[in-house]
């Protein structure tokens, strides 16, 4: 239900669950929060939290990547970092996701630092950038008229021998660009 964005019926598939003491786990909660999250019902999303503390279930890197994709979209880009530091905090290893979200929400605020600092930590991690966080870094660069940042994206892509694809060559073309 959460996926065809019928958060009533989620709802109440959540309370005969627990009317037939079928006890909810992170799955349940990650998904009424991440359904919540995408139709941008904030206070929905912080009333499924509030459940999910009561039931005693600790929030998981779909849980804070849902969250901190919603705060980047609404603009909220100060609380979407207090959740990723919080999220660090309680030794949940941020994803790629989780990284291209912060970029691409440091791309809608104009902070490139902060874009380039964020790109940067995903070493300290282990995580090896993928064709998504190429493609968030070169269309963000472009948009904000940074075309020879967008152009050392493209040749980093070409170091860590990553190949365009259909989203990154619609990029380069619209910027007139070439890979």
């Amino acid at each position: 239900y959460c996926k065809l964005n019928q958060m009533n019926k989620a709802e109440q598939l959540f309370d005969e669950m627990i009317k037939t003491n079928i006890k909810p786990d992170i799955i349940t909660f990650s998904s009424l929060i991440d359904g919540f999250c995408k139709s941008g019902e904030m206070k929905k999303v912080e009333e499924w939290i509030q459940k999910m503390n009561q039931f005693n279930i600790k929030p998981d890197i779909v849980t804070y990547s849902s969250l901190i994709n919603m705060y980047c979209k609404s603009g909220k880009i100060q609380k979407a970092e207090e959740l990723f530091q919080l999220m660090q905090q309680n030794k949940i290893k941020p994803d790629v996701i989780t990284f291209n979200t912060l970029i691409n929400g440091y791309f809608k605020s104009g902070n490139l630092e902060k874009v380039i600092t964020t790109f940067n930590m995903m070493s300290k991690y282990n995580i090896k950038p993928n064709i998504f966080i190429f493609n968030t870094l070169i269309d963000g660069f472009c948009k904000l008229k940074q075309i020879e940042k967008a152009k050392e994206v493209i040749e980093m892509m070409k170091k860590y021998k990553i190949k365009p694809d259909e989203v990154t060559l619609k990029i380069l073309k619209k910027h007139n660009l070439k890979y």
